[in-house]
């Protein structure tokens, strides 16, 4: 099981494109399965084992896109 605290955690130490990896590995290493952002709201998903499910917003911020 993980945690929203935990992501944040992992994705504070990534400052440039060069620590991604490490990132990937660290939220693998703590349950995470799949991410997903919705880009219309900005919302993170976590998914891990056992149906688990974790979702809040990030910090992006952005006006709604019109097609």
């Amino acid at each position: 099981m993980f945690t929203k605290e935990q992501i944040e955690t992992a994705h504070s130490k990534v400052k440039s494109g060069a620590d991604f990896p490490k990132y990937v590995r660290e939220i693998k290493s703590i349950g995470v399965k799949s991410h997903e952002v919705v880009l219309i709201d900005g919302t993170w998903i976590f998914k891990g084992a056992d149906e688990q499910v974790v979702q809040f917003k990030g910090g992006i911020e952005n006006e709604p896109i019109s097609f």
